[in-house]
């Protein structure tokens, strides 16, 4: 999972955010520790090296200049010759970092064309330490144009006065004057079938020209494509803009994979001059439900290593502090290095093994390793993700013994995944040692029964219950107080981690309503669900939209959302226990129209082609309809046909003004709303 993150964030890199690539260098092909290939060094060439650090904010290696051997007056590091025809203005990006001794000396780059004198483009005099940052520059001289381009990174004063110039990611490019970057889009890699969304994204100019107006488009495989135009903007370079669409976007109800595409295009209502990097395209999993991943870290550390308090420290605490609420976290301490962490068990040296890795600290995300580091953008990639099953868990302590109940709720079908249980220890001081570290989160005091959790399959909508029970005081917990409980699901093989869940205090199995479904009658939205088996029961909650909606416990397994206005709606359950509540149910989505009420039982492979239309459009469908109706958005009946049965009509345009229509099929099962521009 890693590698495909880096590979992705290095593509965006390379083909997204600095539009034409005139020279790029991000090091990675040098032979540590001389300078690198194809640069050229002008006095002192042993100041310049390469080095397998990433200080500059890069990644591994780097370029550096060091202040030995000591000289005074200038060093300069010397890009090849680049052929910049036709170009007016181009800008030169590079990540760097000092660190100084003294100060008084000037770093820079400069340009030069025919071997001739040196331009300075861009310096600094150095009086401390300049952190990690990314440096833009624009240039527009003489050089530029020429076929024989060059720049140079320059070091200038006495080398005795500083230490270290760290450099990476040095990249030369050219604007487009049209390039309209699409960045995100917040659909997740598995979608619950029949949900209905607005889809919501970010772009960003990266040409030169201001940006007033582009059409965001989608389609699944090969269906119908949506276009929606945004206009009104005033996006300069360098700007963002977050859209959400005016159209909904309907999850198919048939399970499997499909391809999904969203890209932008009429930017301006021109053509976009780099397209490549306007268009997002991804498999997507339609499942019978979908929830939130919650991503579960795994650190394997000691009070006697000393990286470990830095990283706990610098790294890891600082992202877990940023990002309340989004996580659980299992600390595991390991018998070294020297005579190592004396809340060492046996357990954590099972879960050592499994994941092979050689040196603390070490840190696992949903079973991938992360080494000695983490970034807000990868830990945001596995929060964004979502898991096919569900953990409901809750704990009780009888004593010093430790009393678990947990239900994994899987929405399809697995085979042989491992449930693992894990008690730890929010706060413990008692295992200090030589690092400096005084107090340790979240350490693993006992897994359930053991290391090796309990392996399984899993029936779709079945839940999976297990009890489990342990006498704390068999182990080095301090606080019988401070306990609590992490489950998570494993696969073996990949070590891909497919769900996890903190628990909460509760003598209940908190298991949630089951196989909830909507439907409309009327202007009402009925809800139905299957009840948990528990005597502990005393009701449920109804939550339209993220918000709970009844303000009394609703005993009945059935619901009436009454008097609902046009809209989308998506609701969940949960049941309330005598001393908590459930996670939420499976979730239910349902278009209401303002004409009728719609469910989201749609009639299959209907489209309307062209569309935009000019002359005419058909409408066709997998299934007989047998009448339409066409609205502007006003609400008016502009164009109404009865039909005796048909899958496919023709329609003349031409009678229709310009702007955007919704199209209603009537069938003698179903009814679907579709949406029509006509230019």
């Amino acid at each position: 999972m890693r590698s495909i993150i880096f590979t992705f964030i290095q593509l965006l890199i390379v083909t997204a955010l600095f539009g034409q690539i005139h020279f790029s260098d991000d090091f990675s092909n040098v032979n540590v520790p001389y300078y690198p290939p194809n640069w050229t060094v002008d006095g002192s060439t042993d100041n310049w090296r390469t080095n397998n650090t990433n200080e500059a904010g890069g990644e591994f290696p780097e370029a550096y200049f060091y202040s030995n051997p000591l000289f005074n007056g200038y060093s300069r590091l010397i890009s090849p010759e680049i052929n910049l025809s036709g170009q007016q203005i181009v800008m030169l990006s590079f990540k760097h970092k000092v660190v100084n001794y003294l100060g008084g000396y000037t770093i820079g780059v400069a340009t030069r064309s025919q071997e001739g004198d040196w331009n300075e483009v861009w310096s600094v005099e150095v009086t401390g330490d300049i952190p990690a940052e990314t440096v833009s520059i624009t240039i527009n001289n003489d050089d530029v144009g020429q076929s024989d381009f060059q720049f140079c990174m320059f070091f200038s004063g006495s080398s005795a006065n500083a230490y270290k110039w760290f450099l990476d990611d040095v990249i030369l490019y050219s604007l487009y004057n049209i390039d309209a970057y699409l960045v995100s889009t917040e659909v997740t890699d598995i979608l619950t079938k029949g949900d209905i969304f607005q889809i919501n994204g970010a772009m960003k100019n990266s040409g030169q020209t201001t940006i007033t107006d582009f059409i965001i488009n989608w389609q699944m495989d090969d269906g119908e494509i949506v276009s929606d135009e945004v206009s009104g903007l005033n996006i300069p370079n360098g700007g963002t803009y977050a859209f959400t669409s005016s159209s909904y976007f309907y999850v198919p109800d048939e399970l499997g994979t499909y391809n999904f595409k969203v890209w932008l295009s009429d930017i301006n209502g021109l053509d976009d001059e780099y397209p490549e990097n306007n268009i997002i395209e991804r498999t997507l999993e339609v499942a019978n439900n979908a929830v939130r991943l919650i991503p579960l870290f795994e650190e394997f550390t000691s009070s006697t290593c000393t990286p470990c308090a830095n990283f706990n420290a610098n790294i890891l605490g600082p992202l877990l502090e940023a990002n309340p609420d989004k996580y659980t976290l299992i600390k595991y301490q390991m018998n070294w290095p020297g005579t190592g962490d004396p809340y060492y068990t046996a357990e954590g040296g099972v879960r050592k093994n499994f994941y092979g890795f050689s040196g603390v600290p070490n840190l696992y995300l949903d079973g991938d390793d992360f080494e000695q580091s983490i970034y807000q953008d990868e830990f945001d990639v596995y929060y964004d993700m979502s898991s096919k099953m569900d953990i409901a868990v809750s704990h009780h302590l009888t004593g010093s013994e430790m009393n678990v109940q947990a239900a994994v709720i899987p929405y399809s079908d697995f085979s042989e995944l491992t449930v693992h249980i894990v008690v730890v220890e929010k706060i413990t001081t008692g295992n200090v040692g030589t690092n400096g570290e005084t107090e340790f989160h979240n350490v693993m005091m006992k897994m359930m029964p053991d290391a090796y959790g309990t392996t399984t399959s899993f029936t779709y909508n079945t839940p999976f219950i297990i009890y489990e029970a342990a006498d704390m005081s068999q182990t080095f917990v301090e606080e019988l107080d401070d306990l609590e409980v992490v489950v998570f699901v494993q696969e073996n093989s990949t070590k891909t981690i497919y769900q996890s869940a903190l628990s909460v205090e509760s003598e209940n199995l908190l298991l949630p309503p089951m196989s909830l479904q909507a439907e409309t009658v009327n202007k009402n939205i009925n809800l139905y669900w299957t009840a948990p088996a528990s005597t502990s029961l005393t009701g449920y909650n109804i939550y339209r939209n993220g918000e709970q909606i009844n303000s009394s416990i609703i005993s009945e397994t059935e619901y009436s959302d009454q008097n609902m206005e046009n809209g989308v709606y998506k609701y969940t359950i949960t049941a309330v226990y005598s001393d908590a509540e459930s996670i939420h149910s499976n979730s239910a989505t349902i278009e209401m129209s303002y004409y009728t009420g719609i469910s989201n039982k749609k009639m299959e492979g209907t489209t309307i082609f062209p569309n935009p239309a000019e002359d005419h459009f058909i409408i066709k469908s997998l299934s007989d309809f047998n009448s339409v109706v066409i609205y502007d958005l006003a609400g008016q009946i502009v164009y109404q046909r009865d039909i005796s049965s048909s899958s496919s009509l023709q329609i003349d345009s031409q009678p229709f003004n310009t702007g955007v229509y919704l199209v209603k099929l009537i069938s003698l099962q179903n009814q679907q709303i579709l949406k029509l521009i006509i230019k």
